[in-house]
């Protein structure tokens, strides 16, 4: 017997990352990082968890989540993103289907749109069969950063600051009293230069950058690269920290510093950092976003398949 219920918190945070490591073992949050994401959420954007509980031995077991709520980086009025994951040991048993119907039934949205990972064809399928269509696609990369080779770039660092540009991290500013304030603007900034899912992406708050990047478990002060030009911040990279390694978040530079080798330079510090660290460095990037992909080819990032997004919509509305 099988039961959809809304999540009860913090009671069912341990069961839902249990099965977020079983259907993503790579790339599963954990049970402090679910709370904290809620903890932390933007409370203008509805957000709503929904799980699949089944009864064994007597005892009742969450076998699926269903996440459901605003894009908060691309949304619009009637526009939802869902995330539906289920354990593989019960997929293809009526999980997702029963999940997906309390979605309907919540939201009644326009528009709804899930993100899947290229290497889950079977969720592909879930959703083709229901009318979903692919809308966009953003490519991942892996770098072995044992494998990297610095030499074409000798030299870079010094001509740069021989132009006034060096690179700090977050940690190193920490006796610059407004630095939160001024990566909150360039971050903001660089965002409205990323082609996000095919529109521009929403600018944050303040307290909601903070919320989301500054005091995130996963972020790294000492591995927060920000290219300076006096005390103006030109651009900047950041990673977090991930099972495998280290995930590239944002690597971005303002236009005005751009063509000067810059967001190379940023990412060359990451490598850095990774190599001194261990693991392997990743990214994702829009495939649209040209520019980027082509540097991270040229640093030696393979493509490591992709996150599609899908969507459904019609003028009446979800069916």
């Amino acid at each position: 017997m099988m039961n959809i219920r809304p999540a009860i918190f913090p009671h069912d945070y341990a069961a839902i990352a249990d099965v977020l490591k079983a259907e993503s073992p790579d790339w599963a949050a954990t049970a402090e990082e679910l709370a904290y994401e809620d903890a932390a959420r933007d409370p203008r954007y509805h957000h709503a968890t929904f799980v699949a509980e089944t009864v064994d031995a007597d005892a009742p077991v969450i076998v699926g989540v269903a996440f459901v709520g605003r894009d908060t980086r691309s949304h619009r009025e009637g526009k939802f993103l869902m995330n539906l994951r289920v354990r593989p040991d019960w997929q293809g048993r009526g999980v997702g289907k029963a999940l997906y119907q309390v979605v309907l039934e919540h939201l009644a949205p326009q528009e709804l749109c899930a993100d899947v990972w290229e290497a889950h064809p079977r969720t592909a399928r879930f959703l083709a069969e229901r009318g979903f269509v692919e809308v966009w696609r953003r490519t991942d990369f892996v770098l072995d950063a044992t494998a990297f080779d610095a030499a074409p770039y000798t030299g870079l660092e010094e001509h740069l600051q021989q132009m006034g540009i060096v690179v700090k991290t977050y940690a190193e500013l920490c006796d610059m009293p407004n630095r939160v304030e001024k990566l909150h603007g360039l971050d903001g900034a660089l965002w409205q230069d990323v082609p996000y899912f095919g529109q521009a992406p929403a600018r944050r708050s303040l307290a909601q950058f903070i919320a989301e990047e500054i005091d995130h478990p996963r972020f790294l002060p000492d591995a927060c690269f920000i290219a300076l030009y006096g005390t103006a911040f030109a651009g900047y990279s950041n990673l977090s920290a991930c099972d495998e390694g280290f995930s590239i978040e944002m690597t971005g530079v303002l236009r005005e510093y751009r063509g000067k080798g810059v967001a190379i330079l940023l990412k060359v510090y990451g490598i850095r950092y990774t190599l001194t660290h261990g693991g392997r460095l990743w990214t994702v990037n829009d495939s649209a976003n040209r520019a980027i992909v082509a540097l991270n080819e040229k640093l030696g990032f393979q493509r490591n398949g992709a996150i599609v997004r899908f969507a459904k919509l019609d003028a009446n509305g979800i069916k």
